[in-house]
């Protein structure tokens, strides 16, 4: 899939302040997850695989005001999504797609080699 297809995949999910109901990276940060709420139930989950670079910022001009781990368990979501965008890069002759998200609170970076994106339940998350 190109990077135009799927960026029009995640464009088509109305993204834009959803919830980040998971941003978890797995395998020495080989793998990355981010999962969106779309509806009370339901959330689009993108797996990273083949990850390179990731970087993730929180908004230091923010306190967070309680246990991130204790407010996602009550279901009561902190981050806010307000950009997803995907691209590509050519890094000593092998090809990456790279993609930024942004957040109210957050900025996250990951320059990875394939992407899954599915729809899934909130509690199987």
């Amino acid at each position: 899939m190109d990077v135009k297809e799927i960026q029009q995949t995640i464009d088509k999910s109305e993204y834009k302040e959803s919830y980040i109901v998971k941003l978890n990276g797995n395998y020495m940060f080989d793998e990355v997850e981010l999962a969106y709420q779309i509806s009370k139930e339901e959330a689009i989950l993108i797996h990273f695989s083949g990850c390179y670079k990731v970087h993730f910022n929180h908004d230091f001009d923010q306190n967070k005001r309680s246990n991130v781990k204790n407010m996602i368990s009550s279901r009561k979501y902190l981050y806010v999504l307000k950009w997803i965008t995907l691209g590509d890069i050519i890094v000593n002759k092998n090809y990456f797609y790279t993609c930024q998200v942004v957040g109210n609170l957050l900025n996250f970076e990951v320059q990875f080699k394939e992407i899954k994106i599915s729809k899934v339940k909130i509690s199987a998350l």
